[in-house]
């Protein structure tokens, strides 16, 4: 996978004294894994020739996220297309070809299972690519969650599931770079826990990926989320009233938010 995400140190000991997985993500790990294997690479989504057709999927979007920029190569991408990008980093991104886009604050260091600095629903597109393979295992479902939030509806992303080529050969060895390593299965369930349907029209599009050109056709994953949320509809709902008479609406708008509340519970 490229760069960006949450990995654990075998050098640091854990509370629980389990293996390498469940410590704490390995931000010093990054800024060399980045250096070594990434820096002088085109970004992954460019270097697999994927990213216009994830473009062309969403024509109407303005604002990206990128979940795991690696050296920020998707992100000026994308800028040069005419969006609007922000990007979490796990690496330090003031030391590397991230430099420019951090001194503008539009990527900053972070890791995926905790995006709090982002509002719910901010992004039209989440996108993240080759990054939740590398997030310790007991943070994958927080990171999926976290990516899911901050989406408006729309997640794209890729993700290995196998082993990295840099991982021990034997099984029974703790992975050292690819933390996770689910089947396609699993990883569609976290996203449908969170709150999402597999985007099966948008996964169509990636049929005539073109393996004689760029090797091995990635694992391409597509959500429309939020669909069945209910508070969209309450906000609409409360600002129709608002434009009706001004007797009935402030009893209406309470009672619609009372319903609501009583679904939650």
């Amino acid at each position: 996978g490229k760069g960006a995400k949450n990995r654990s140190s075998s050098s640091s000991s854990s509370s629980s004294g389990s293996n390498s997985n469940n410590n704490k993500p390995d931000k010093k790990f990054y800024d060399v894994y980045l250096k070594n294997a990434i820096e002088n690479k085109p970004a992954y989504p460019l270097l697999k020739g994927f990213l216009r057709t994830v473009l062309e999927q969403y024509p109407e979007s303005r604002t990206w996220f990128d979940g795991g920029a690696g050296t920020c190569g998707t992100m000026r991408a994308l800028r040069s297309a005419g969006k609007i990008v922000r990007g979490i980093e796990i690496s330090d991104v003031r030391k590397t070809s991230c430099k420019e886009l951090a001194k503008e604050g539009v990527v900053e260091t972070g890791v995926l299972n905790d995006l709090s600095r982002f509002e719910d629903k901010q992004f039209d597109v989440v996108f993240s690519s080759e990054v939740l393979e590398h997030v310790p295992t007991h943070l994958a479902e927080q990171s999926v969650k976290e990516l899911v939030r901050i989406a408006k509806k729309d997640v794209f992303v890729t993700i290995s599931l196998r082993r990295s080529g840099l991982d021990p050969k034997d099984p029974k060895k703790p992975a050292i770079v690819h933390l996770t390593v689910w089947p396609r299965e699993k990883w569609e369930k976290a996203f449908q826990k969170a709150g999402c349907d597999v985007n099966r029209d948008a996964l169509k599009k990636f049929d005539l990926y073109d393996e004689s050109k760029y090797g091995a056709k990635p694992n391409f994953f597509a959500f429309t989320c939020h669909q069945n949320d209910k508070d969209d509809d309450l906000e609409v709902k409360v600002e129709v009233e608002v434009h009706e008479e001004n007797h009935g609406a402030s009893t209406s708008r309470t009672e619609g938010v009372d319903e609501d509340a009583k679904k939650r519970t």
